[in-house]
């Protein structure tokens, strides 16, 4: 027999429960608990438990497959692999395991893009039906998911419950500051089977492996170019626009792109936070650091799918695909002669300024 109780948030009693043979299936996913909680066992209660277990602990118990054969505290005997989490199922693990092999086997019928549990599928799903029942009662913006006005809440009154226990920085959301932990530990557990490289997050992997398989499912509707990231097509859309929403408070100076705009930031405060564990060379952004780092490992990730030669950055292998296509997007504004690379075009144009040097009067 178990005891309901009401719906409360906040677990802190550590509680034994009696489990039985797993019986949950593998498409079960996990709720919003940090948000909204329905009715579950006291037995389950208890920080012991993620989530998903709460959640597939309470489905045991509602359909009477937990009694007193098996007792279950700490015991949780699917032990992951990779990173050595453990869970109480296997349907758990499996769920768990997508997050480092980036397999997302749910998809969009609409956009293409994929999913690593059917629940988050059908939340995206309110992108295309434009559904959003959540409204914030101070700005009546609407959001499609309840948790997602919670988070916006805070952006009103303030709140940042959620602390860093190195540094002790606050965060609005507990996914935000896990992450931002993981900049202390170094961990990075998210790793591509392809060149090896490692992700804090399971969502920039999923980004991260178009890269090799060439995914390109957002189409600009004015010039008809191809991104692999949603993000990207927003930003590039600026191009055709002229929009430029982020602006320097120093210079005046603005930008079309959030990243460009903290990287020009730090040129005024010369703040280089990202620095080279082997050289401790310092760099401004991270991915600078990331490039930097490979003149260390002499890792070149991207290759040239027409000749297989590899780079150490995606703009030199951009750059190199001109000399297979042709492109020449360089052009010079005196004669009208093309050149693949901006340098080359700098270059040129020393000739025009000599010439005019000379024939100009002293």
């Amino acid at each position: 027999m178990t005891t309901v109780v009401q719906p409360c948030v906040n677990y802190t009693e550590k509680k034994v429960v009696t489990v039985k043979e797993e019986s949950v299936h593998e498409e079960e996913c996990v709720p919003d608990w940090s948000q909204e909680c329905s009715t579950i066992s006291e037995d389950v209660k208890g920080e012991d438990f993620t989530p998903l277990e709460r959640t597939l602990l309470k489905e045991n118990l509602e359909e009477g497959t937990v009694d007193s054969e098996k007792t279950v505290t700490k015991d949780k005997p699917f032990q992951c692999s990779m990173c050595d989490k453990k869970y109480l199922y296997s349907s758990m693990l499996l769920i768990h395991l997508r997050k480092h092999t980036g397999e997302r086997p749910y998809t969009c019928k609409v956009c293409g893009k994929g999913f690593s549990q059917s629940q988050v599928l059908q939340k995206h799903k309110k992108i295309h039906t434009g559904e959003k029942p959540f409204e914030c009662s101070t700005c009546r913006k609407s959001f499609t998911e309840r948790s997602t006005l919670t988070d916006h809440i805070r952006t009103h009154t303030g709140e940042k419950p959620f602390i860093c226990s190195h540094c002790g920085k606050g965060f609005t959301q507990r996914s935000t500051m896990k992450d931002h932990m993981r900049i202390h530990t170094g961990e990075k557990r998210y790793e591509c089977t392809v060149c090896g490289m490692a992700f804090v997050r399971s969502s920039c992997l999923g980004k991260h492996m178009k890269v090799h398989t060439g995914e390109k499912p957002y189409e600009c509707s004015v010039c008809n170019k191809s991104f692999a990231r949603l993000s990207n097509l927003k930003h590039h859309i600026r191009t055709h626009t002229g929009e430029k929403p982020y602006g320097c408070l120093e210079c005046g100076k603005s930008f079309c792109h959030p990243s460009t705009y903290y990287e020009h930031t730090r040129t005024h405060t010369k703040e280089k936070r990202f620095v080279c564990p082997t050289c401790q060379k310092g760099f401004t952004t991270s991915t600078l650091l990331r490039c930097h780092k490979r003149t260390h490992t002499g890792e070149k990730p991207f290759e040239c799918h027409v000749c297989f030669k590899s780079f150490s950055q995606r703009a030199h292998l951009k750059t190199h695909l001109r000399i297979h296509n042709g492109d020449k997007p360089y052009v010079c504004g005196t004669c009208s002669k093309a050149f693949s690379r901006g340098s080359h075009l700098k270059r040129h144009l020393k000739i025009h300024f000599k010439k005019e040097s000379a024939e100009s009067p002293d």
